[in-house]
């Protein structure tokens, strides 16, 4: 961990359900409770030889105050799992990490939560799109507050980004975006979420508000080859090491 306020860096140790083994295939969040910032991870396994099929089957958190890694007695539930990317935008929503564990094509994908408060696992389904045929990729995202679900569609040469946000009585879809020419990439969120970063490959990183009008460009070049995540930088001066 690196607070670059502070320029101040902490090593995480291995957790110790990793054993001996060098290749830690886990999925990993990050939250802030109670004064204290704690990493969880998910462990991977497959419970099936034959099938290969990855499954969630155990937690640990490890707590900056104690140094130390414990496991969490209420584990996640079982969950398949076909997604062990990181998360393209933040998906930490007050105390409440996010993560996209499956998503196909024609079906809702499944979102696991776990509250830093707490220690408590919880599970949610994605909204139903109209557009599923066309589907291409999704993510949570941290939007003003309230867990937001993005979704990118791709028509042959145009991409249509749809924008969702978890209210008291479910989602409530906010915004239609694009169509954008599918050459395009969007890349996140930024200035409190009212800007959609996106670019095209040897073009500079412009913005966009929610009904795809441009606002600005950065001095940014978009490489080929190059791939990044954007995420809101919030000062602090809290010490890493106690």
């Amino acid at each position: 961990m690196w607070n670059p306020t502070t320029n101040e860096v902490h090593f995480i140790p291995p957790s110790p359900s990793l054993g001996n083994r060098y290749i830690d295939e886990s999925l990993c969040g990050f939250g802030n409770a109670n004064d204290d910032f704690k990493v969880v991870k998910l462990n991977i396994s497959t419970n099936d030889g034959r099938t290969k099929m990855l499954y969630l089957l155990s937690a640990e958190v490890y707590n900056i105050n104690t140094k130390s890694w414990t496991l969490i007695i209420n584990h996640p539930p079982i969950t398949m799992v076909t997604r062990q990317d990181p998360p393209r935008y933040n998906t930490l929503v007050n105390g409440v990490y996010h993560w996209i564990t499956s998503s196909y094509q024609y079906k809702v994908s499944n979102i696991l939560c776990f509250d830093f408060h707490n220690n408590q696992f919880q599970q949610l389904q994605a909204p139903y799109s109209r557009y599923l045929e066309s589907f291409f990729c999704d993510d949570v995202a941290a939007i003003k507050d309230s867990l937001g679900y993005v979704v990118q569609h791709r028509f042959s040469t145009r991409i249509l980004l749809e924008i969702w946000i978890m209210e008291q009585d479910g989602w409530s879809k906010k915004y239609n975006i694009g169509p954008f020419s599918s050459v395009f990439t969007i890349f996140g969120l930024w200035n409190k979420d009212d800007e959609i970063l996106i670019g095209k490959v040897g073009q500079l990183l412009r913005s966009y508000d929610h009904h795809g009008n441009a606002l600005r460009q950065f001095q940014i070049d978009i490489l080929e080859d190059e791939y990044f995540w954007i995420y809101e930088f919030v000062p602090s001066i809290t010490l890493l090491l106690k």
